[in-house]
């Protein structure tokens, strides 16, 4: 009979952590952005915002409207710029060096155990040092 209770206890003890382990560990390790496999990636900037607030801010070589695409597809939402021409059969904008151009911003959520994660991004291009394309990634960390 003890051995029975004792299995009961175990059972409920892994229910129990299998439902909450996922939302302790995003609490402590919060996943980082989610970044476009090809091309070089350079942190520029990661700050600490406020608590479950975070952003960060790469440089690529790899064009303002390929990087928009791969957030486009991860994270279902972008509202591009006009003036980007990344909506067009080619996809390329023109740019001006050493001048930001916005490209798109781009939104959407991840969950994690009773916590939601809210990717914010801002695809800029044209500029001259740290890669021709920067982009701001804003994670919020929320229930």
């Amino acid at each position: 009979m003890s051995l029975l209770g004792l299995m009961v206890a175990f059972l409920f003890a892994l229910f129990v952590g299998v439902r909450i382990c996922p939302t302790l560990f995003a609490v402590v390790v919060p996943p980082n952005p989610p970044l476009p496999t090809a091309g070089t990636m350079t942190v520029l900037l990661h700050e600490q915002k406020g608590t479950g607030l975070d952003e960060f801010l790469y440089g690529t070589d790899q064009k303002g409207c390929d990087i928009a695409r791969f957030y486009e597809n991860r994270l279902g939402e972008c509202i591009y710029d006009p003036d980007s021409a990344c909506q067009t059969a080619r996809g390329t904008q023109p740019i001006q060096p050493g001048v930001g151009q916005l490209v798109a911003e781009c939104t959407g959520t991840d969950s994690i155990g009773a916590y939601r994660l809210r990717w914010t991004v801002y695809i800029s291009t044209g500029y001259a040092e740290g890669g021709q394309t920067h982009f701001r990634v804003t994670r919020e960390v929320g229930n």
